[in-house]
């Protein structure tokens, strides 16, 4: 884990990454709050949103 973070909410983001110095991450977030603030996802499981 590279890093834990507060997300909209209070809620925990979770920062996952190879290494510290890797150029790729994956960050999580609770469903929950992603539900709240964009609606209009589909939001079956396994779910992943991009973002570039």
């Amino acid at each position: 884990m590279k890093e834990e973070g507060d997300g909209p909410d209070q809620s925990k983001t979770y920062l996952l990454a190879a290494s510290e110095n890797a150029e790729s991450s994956l960050r999580l977030f609770d469903r929950e709050v992603i539900a709240k603030y964009s609606p209009e996802l589909d939001l079956a499981t396994p779910s992943l949103l991009f973002n570039c």
